[in-house]
C-alpha cells in the first residue's frame, strides 16, 4: 500500500503532533495525475543529468510528486517534464526543489517536489527554453 506523502506544503493545526500528519492541513489540495514523465536533476554548477523516466503521482499549486527508480536527495533542484499527448502541444516543464524522497512499498521512490520560480541563471533559462522546443527523450518511461 502506498503511503501518503508528507511535505512542507502542510500547515499544522493547533494540537497536531509535529512528527506525524495528524493535525496537518495541506495549503493546496492535491489532484491525482497518472502520466509518464521525465525528471532532470541539476548540480550546484547547473549541469543537468540525463533524463530519468518517472511517473507522476499527484499535483497541486505548490508541487508535484513522482515515482522514480532511484533516490534523489532533498534540496536538489529538478525539472519534471510532462509531455502532452497532443503532438503539437509544448511540454510542461515544472521546476522545483526536492523536499522529500523515500522508498515506497512497491520498490520505487516517491519524490516530492515543491515548485520554485526558476533561478535567474542564464544556463538554466537557456536549457528550459531548449527543452520547450525538443521532442520527448527517445527512451520510454518505465
Amino acid at each position: 500500500m502506498r503511503r501518503e506523502m508528507e511535505d512542507e506544503q502542510c500547515e499544522r493545526t493547533p494540537g497536531g503532533d509535529p512528527g506525524t500528519q495528524t493535525g496537518c492541513r495541506r495549503r493546496f489540495p492535491r489532484q491525482s495525475i497518472r502520466r509518464q514523465a521525465w525528471l532532470f536533476e541539476f548540480s550546484s554548477s547547473m549541469s543537468v543529468s540525463a533524463p530519468m523516466a518517472c511517473h507522476t503521482h499527484d499535483i497541486s499549486r505548490g508541487g508535484i510528486s513522482v515515482f522514480t527508480k532511484r533516490m534523489i536527495h532533498a534540496g536538489r533542484l529538478v525539472c519534471v517534464r510532462i509531455d502532452s499527448p497532443d503532438e503539437g502541444d509544448k511540454p510542461r516543464l515544472l521546476v522545483g526543489v526536492v523536499k522529500t524522497c523515500r522508498y515506497d512499498d512497491e520498490g520505487l521512490y516517491i519524490t516530492g517536489v515543491q515548485f520554485e520560480t526558476p533561478r535567474q541563471d542564464g544556463r538554466l533559462k537557456a536549457w528550459l527554453s531548449a527543452q520547450a522546443k525538443k521532442r520527448p527523450p527517445d527512451q520510454h518511461p518505465g
